[in-house]
């Protein structure tokens, strides 16, 4: 389980302090994250194990997320172009 927790400060006209925390589960909510993360690894994996060739991830906004393999760098680009284009 994945919890988000926010401490907040509770201040009474008498002066007594209290402290409200509040817990919440997000556990659903991380899930999409974790299987993009290892989408993201799948393809990778595979960039670096296909030779003479690359790889190239987009998101649904068309932005490079995952740019890898040996055909980049056998012409003169990085491995790191994702960042740069980002």
């Amino acid at each position: 389980m994945q919890a988000v927790i926010q401490v907040d400060t509770v201040v009474l006209p008498t002066g007594r302090r209290y402290f409200l925390a509040q817990f919440r589960d997000v556990t659903v909510e991380r899930q999409p994250e974790h299987a993009l993360a290892a989408s993201e690894a799948r393809y990778r994996q595979l960039a670096e194990n296909l030779r003479d060739s690359a790889v190239m991830l987009f998101d649904h906004d068309l932005r490079l997320i995952v740019v890898a393999g040996e055909a980049l760098v056998a012409n003169g680009y990085s491995n790191d172009l994702a960042g740069v284009l980002r």
